[in-house]
């Protein structure tokens, strides 16, 4: 037999009402069958809700309060799908009996104001008032227990208390529900941090986020005016180069080029300014900056000896493409070893020179100016003199070398050991309208390999030196 009989009744003698308590008839799809309590038994003619169902005739038994009671379910009127009132009534009572509130703020006076009973047993009640840790209490059917912690995702303990803080605030109506959102900021700046350690978010303009980048080393710092950069002989290279002084300028040219080399110049002009005394190096150009109008790189304009680079290394020297146009002036050059150049060029690029003393140096074939990749070009302006042994003046190893109607001072009598001036590979040397001032000793001129020299017609005995030159053809000088 399947009977209902959760909760209990009050019955009336001479009464056809009957009343429940943790009932639930309706939800339980009672609908009719055979009351009974007491040892009496009288059918059911209605269910009216969960509470309250109608007999067919006055409770002829005693009048009882908290009775036990128990229905017929074989006899009532859905007796054909007994099974799946069952069934569902079990489902329905769960569900209507076990649940998570609150619908307004989760505090215990909430909880307080929630009356239950014993057939509620098992509701759940989130308790979720400011400044307090999450938590679940459960009703036992006569007392809440608890409070059981909600934990975190990693279930090792309690989630924290729900408190408004930076970038997080609590809705008063809600305070269950954290509204989250990004702390307040300044136009045109975005959240990051300058302040050493950790800590809030701050707002940072362009400027300090391009600081911070460059910093870093992410971001080039990009020029906004033209800018000078200092060496001096009693500088150093902890310095910002910034100052022309003992305490702000660079030691060496080598980290003045390497602080340029890191710039992005944009549409301004660099300076890197060399103060009077001797140097034992130069400038190895392996990387460039970009853009610029201009890069200068200036000793001593009036008294170019006074600015001496005394180097066992090339002096000047390009392995990467320059990105704007180039000046070397007011400088005394030596280039002591193997192979050396005053100024080597091996990528493309346009350099400058003016006001130089080429003091001598390396006399295995290199040349003091030496052009030695397709695309790249030494001018040489006004000021120009030669006061020391080297194997060339000038080779073209495939750029151009350009002498612009100057006066090129030969003192001492500098000799050329493989020549004065030398064009191989399709490499062009035009030294028409030069005046050379003194003598030298060595072959004037060696060209091969499509090379070639023009001298504006200036003859076999044109440039310096004391033996016939050679043009191998399809070499050419003229």
């Amino acid at each position: 037999m399947s009977t209902y009989k959760t909760g209990t009744v009050t019955v009336t003698n001479g009464s056809t009402v009957v009343t429940g308590s943790g009932t639930a008839w309706a939800v339980a799809l009672v609908a009719g069958g055979m009351f009974s309590s007491a040892g009496v038994a009288v059918p059911i003619a209605s269910v009216t809700d969960d509470t309250h169902i109608v007999l067919d005739y006055n409770w002829p038994g005693t009048t009882a309060t908290g009775a036990g009671y128990s229905i017929a379910l074989e006899n009532a009127a859905a007796a054909s799908v007994v099974s799946l009132n069952t069934t569902l009534s079990r489902v329905l009572v769960t569900l209507s009996l076990a649940g998570i509130t609150p619908d307004a703020s989760g505090s215990l006076t909430d909880r307080a104001a929630i009356t239950l009973g014993v057939g509620d047993k098992g509701f759940l009640f989130l308790h979720a008032e400011i400044g307090v840790a999450f938590a679940f209490y459960r009703w036992t059917g006569t007392s809440w227990d608890g409070p059981f912690p909600v934990a975190n995702s990693a279930a090792t303990g309690g989630v924290s208390s729900l408190v408004a803080g930076t970038g997080v605030t609590v809705d008063n109506t809600n305070p269950a529900i954290p509204v989250v959102k990004m702390a307040n900021m300044a136009n045109a700046t975005v959240k990051g941090r300058t302040t050493a350690g950790t800590g809030a978010p701050e707002d940072l303009t362009m400027a300090q986020l391009d600081a911070l980048q460059v910093a870093s080393g992410k971001k080039r710092e990009m020029l906004t005016a033209n800018r000078t950069y200092y060496v001096r002989t009693d500088g150093s290279n902890s310095n910002t180069g910034l100052v022309d002084s003992a305490g702000g300028a660079f030691l060496t040219l080598q980290k003045a080029w390497d602080t340029v080399a890191a710039l992005d110049l944009s549409i301004y002009a660099i300076v890197i300014q060399v103060r009077d005394g001797t140097y034992t190096a130069g400038i190895n150009m392996t990387v460039m900056p970009l853009g610029g109008s201009g890069i200068t790189i200036q000793g001593n304009t009036t008294t170019p000896a006074n600015c001496f680079i005394n180097a066992t290394t090339n002096c000047f020297a390009t392995s990467a493409p320059l990105p704007c146009g180039m000046t070397i002036q007011g400088f005394k050059l030596a280039f002591t070893g193997a192979n050396l150049s005053a100024i080597r060029m091996s990528a493309p690029g346009t350099i400058v020179t003016l006001n130089m003393v080429l003091a001598g140096g390396s006399t295995s074939f290199a040349g003091a100016y030496n052009a030695a990749e397709r695309g790249s070009r030494i001018i040489v302006s006004t000021g120009l003199t030669v006061s020391g042994n080297m194997s060339a003046l000038c080779s073209a190893d495939g750029g151009v070398i350009q002498f612009f109607g100057i006066t090129v001072t030969l003192t001492g009598t500098p000799a050329f050991s493989w020549a004065t001036m030398s064009a191989t590979s399709f490499g062009l040397i035009m030294v028409s309208g030069v005046t050379f001032s003194g003598a030298a000793t060595g072959t004037r001129y060696n060209v091969n390999s499509n090379g070639g020299i023009n001298t504006g017609g200036g003859g076999a005995s044109y440039i310096p030196g004391n033996s016939v030159g050679s043009a191998a053809s399809p070499g050419w000088y003229l």
